[in-house]
């Protein structure tokens, strides 16, 4: 009896001292979604950037109930997953993992109808260039989580609205107005075509091109050759899709006769022409 009645003791000792215990505060598990971005169109006002409804598909390790079975369906609905890769983010204290970001409602029908214990979804929203890789060194891209990257994408964000995102504020792509460029989406494509066919035709490694408006700057169309589809923005960080209107280096392949007399004096051998192995930079007007 005294055994039992020590045993009784202990238990109600023990709920005695949870009852006093605060709860854990509860920690929000995903961020919140990626915000909207305004509209880029041309000086037209035809479409170059638009925000899309997307969602984006996370798992709770810590409710995971059945790992093996979480995994297995996850790897029947995308087959490019690593089984072993995956189960060992499952198998984890991590509050959250990503599963896939950016996925398709098919997908998601799909991961609703295994009802998976843990897995959840976000909606949030993907940028959508409409016009591939037109237009893309000016335009730049965003990052997964709708963040300006480069170029007017990321000039965007610190006009305002970085610190609009901040601020905790609601909004939707309607509630922003358009950012309009003075891009001719027409000029764009002319200039971007003929430029491939001269860099086909004299097989060439790369090509640039530039059509300003004399009286006041205004760039109204810009193409640099090898170019990226900024809708897959990992494109832009190899060697060669570099901006070779603003960060190029040219090299002469045969003597020419300057015209400008400031490369003359610069760049000009005594007779005045500029020699094969002459290099000109064209990161800067001069």
């Amino acid at each position: 009896m005294l055994i039992f009645a020590g045993l009784y003791a202990a238990i109600g000792s023990r709920l005695v001292w949870l009852g006093n215990q605060r709860p854990a505060k509860r920690v929000q598990s995903v961020v919140p979604p990626s915000v909207a971005r305004p509209d880029i169109v041309d000086r037209s006002g035809l479409t170059l950037a638009m925000d899309l409804p997307s969602v984006s598909v996370y798992a709770e390790p810590r409710r995971m109930l059945d790992l093996d079975e979480a995994a297995e369906g996850l790897v029947e609905i995308f087959p490019d997953m690593d089984m072993l890769e995956l189960r060992k983010r499952l198998d984890s204290d991590a509050a959250i993992t990503w599963i896939k970001r950016v996925a398709t409602a098919a997908e998601k029908d799909q991961i609703m109808a295994l009802g998976i214990p843990g897995v959840g979804f976000r909606e949030e929203t993907r940028r959508l260039y409409t016009n591939g890789p037109t237009g893309a060194h000016m335009l730049g891209a965003v990052n997964v989580d709708n963040f300006g990257i480069a170029g007017i994408e990321k000039w965007i964000d610190a006009q305002g609205l970085n610190d609009l995102k901040a601020s905790g504020l609601k909004f939707r792509r309607d509630d922003l107005a358009p950012v309009a460029l003075s891009m001719d989406l027409r000029v764009q494509y002319a200039l971007t075509d003929e430029l491939r066919k001269a860099v086909t035709r004299f097989n060439a490694i790369a090509g640039a091109g530039l059509v300003l408006d004399v009286s006041n700057g205004e760039v109204i169309a810009l193409v640099s050759l090898p170019d990226f589809d900024p809708n897959f923005a990992v494109d832009a960080l190899k060697a060669d899709r570099i901006n070779r209107i603003n960060v190029g280096y040219l090299r002469k392949p045969r003597p020419i006769s300057p015209r400008n007399p400031v490369v003359s004096g610069s760049h000009a051998s005594a007779s005045g022409s500029i020699a094969s192995a002459t290099s000109l930079s064209a990161s800067s007007p001069s």
